[in-house]
């Protein structure tokens, strides 16, 4: 079970001849990884983006999307947390 949440930062322009519209989102996703489950003094580890391609992550899409584009800056705007209970909290910028 993957949990999925939006936080709409911008919207817009729409285009109603194109049909289409622009917004920067943070999308988060969280689910439950029994493997990662771990014990020890750090409550939550941090992971950067490098180590993020070694834990497996859901195939998320939004469904009769268009476009959706992952940004980019200068290094990826993504967060990967892991939790003891093996919760795992991943946020990305779109």
């Amino acid at each position: 079970e993957v949990k999925t949440d939006i936080y709409v930062t911008s919207f817009g322009p729409v285009s109603d001849v194109e049909m289409e519209y622009t917004m920067d989102v943070f999308f988060r996703q969280t689910w439950i990884d029994k493997r990662l489950k771990y014990d020890g003094p750090i409550e939550i580890l941090r992971l950067n983006n490098m180590m993020v391609t070694k834990v497996w992550t859901p195939d998320t899409f939004f469904r009769n999307g268009k476009k959706s584009v992952s940004h980019n800056m200068t290094a990826p705007n993504k967060l990967f947390r892991i939790m003891r209970n093996g919760t795992i909290l991943y946020t990305m910028r779109l």
